[in-house]
């Protein structure tokens, strides 16, 4: 089975969306056939992806540390793998290291934050095989549109195609479509198909643009 890493919030105040949210993408993870990677805490979203994912037959890892081992949920505590450090980030380093296929983004707080950044900055530099790992941000009730408009502030100013092989979807039923293509071709496939979406679409838009100026 194919590794998907997702990285989420843990808070346990959410909208009631955000959670339904959480249990779908757990599910579809499930039924594609994806080995889910995450950090198995029975708390907020995390709970909710797990929950989902189990009530499919789907198969979860969690990566956590000592302090956290006794918010793992109960199914998990088995084959969790307790990385020991005194700080997260070699858990983050073992949760990249699985992520064969990629990764999913669901809401979160600054640490969610901080490993979306990490994972885009060594996508744009290939690091550790950035480039063919894909990453899908759920952007749930448009949680995620600063982040985008940052992308469009660091294409604009730097000329740097920073959201290349980077899905934002807005329900996930999305999810669907994106795996099943991911199974049938690859992530790199995936990749390249989104590319050329977004180039064609970069395009259009120029086009367009100058037709109206002239």
């Amino acid at each position: 089975m194919p590794n998907i890493t997702v990285f989420s919030g843990l808070s346990k105040d959410n909208t009631p969306k955000g959670f339904a949210d959480c249990a779908q993408i757990g599910e579809i993870i499930a039924e594609k056939g994806y080995t889910m990677i995450c950090a198995g805490a029975s708390l907020g979203c995390q709970e909710k992806l797990i929950q989902g994912a189990l009530s499919k037959g789907g198969k979860v890892i969690a990566v956590t540390v000592p302090m956290f081992a006794h918010q793992l949920q109960e199914e998990l505590k088995d084959n969790a793998i307790i990385v020991q450090g005194e700080d997260l980030s070699e858990r983050k380093s073992i949760m990249k290291s699985k992520a064969d296929y990629g990764y999913i983004i669901l809401p979160g707080g600054p640490g969610t934050l901080d490993e979306l950044w990490e994972i885009i900055s060594e996508k744009a530099e290939d690091i550790n095989e950035g480039r063919k790992k894909q990453i899908i941000i759920v952007n749930t009730d448009g949680f995620y549109d600063p982040v985008k408009h940052q992308f469009l502030n660091m294409n604009t100013t730097f000329n740097w195609k920073y959201d290349e092989g980077i899905t934002f979807i807005n329900e996930p039923a999305e999810l669907n479509a994106i795996l099943s293509i991911a199974r049938g071709g690859g992530a790199e496939k995936h990749g390249r198909r989104h590319m050329r979406k977004t180039k064609k679409d970069k395009t259009s838009k120029r086009k367009t643009s100058k037709r109206k100026t002239k």
